[in-house]
């Protein structure tokens, strides 16, 4: 983004006092910037962090969990197995640590987020007002993506956390479709806890209305078999006073 020298040009304008140049400022900058594609006018409701302990606290987390993600059919990016232990001790979290601080490249985790911010920044409004249309269940103001390099791909921390692995070239090229996916978990858990859905049921329903058109038209993706999910054409059903025939 082109950076403007506010003083040297607020003189040539004639802005020549203290309370001049701040308005001049006010006024000049908020034109200009209404004109820049990556200006945010409306604050995005999703907020994109990663930090040093989060990424240690995920990937502890992801190897104590690492037996469950593999009976789901998953597979989970982790470190070595000389680095992982079948289970964790205090020995082996600071091994762990260890693992981490020397293979932590903050470079990456900040260009990793610039990128995954800004296309979701594009598709974020639409994909919540087309989510009204789909389910009658209300975002929330606010959600927080931690990003990561470890783990099977995405998941979940109600009420409003994420975390998204942006490590392959496949995790940056579906990074929003993924964000995407792990927030409807967050909006649907409520159904998924009244219905007492197995962990099968509750991402065939994910998928259903990832996948119905009006939203998979957001991020440009398509499933020939979604037709075969059994929640598909009924989420009327589970979400009263719905449209999904659009």
């Amino acid at each position: 983004m082109r950076r403007w020298t506010a003083a040297t040009t607020a003189t040539a304008v004639g802005a020549t006092t203290a309370a001049d140049h701040r308005r001049w400022v006010k006024s000049i900058f908020g034109q200009v910037l209404s004109l820049l594609p990556e200006y945010n006018h409306n604050p995005m409701k999703t907020i994109f962090k990663y930090s040093r302990k989060a990424e240690l606290e995920n990937l502890l987390w992801e190897i104590d969990q690492k037996k469950k993600v593999k009976s789901y059919g998953l597979v989970s990016i982790l470190p070595p197995s000389s680095v992982v232990k079948n289970y964790l001790t205090k020995q082996d979290a600071e091994i762990i640590k260890g693992y981490l601080d020397k293979e932590y490249d903050e470079q990456r985790y900040q260009t990793t987020l610039e990128y995954s911010e800004k296309i979701w920044q594009a598709k974020e409004k639409l994909f919540f007002q087309r989510l009204d249309e789909v389910i009658s269940e209300k975002s929330l103001d606010k959600y927080y993506v931690w990003l990561t390099m470890f783990g099977p791909g995405g998941s979940y921390e109600m009420p409003n956390k994420v975390s998204i692995r942006l490590k392959t070239k496949d995790d940056l090229e579906y990074a929003d479709v993924n964000i995407a996916h792990e927030l409807i978990h967050l909006m649907v858990q409520r159904i998924v806890d009244r219905e007492k859905m197995n962990h099968q049921q509750k991402e065939q329903l994910v998928e259903a209305i990832l996948f119905q058109p009006v939203i998979a038209k957001v991020f440009g993706i398509r499933n020939k078999k979604v037709g075969l999910n059994p929640y598909f054409l009924h989420l009327d059903q589970l979400f009263p006073k719905i449209n999904i025939d659009k």
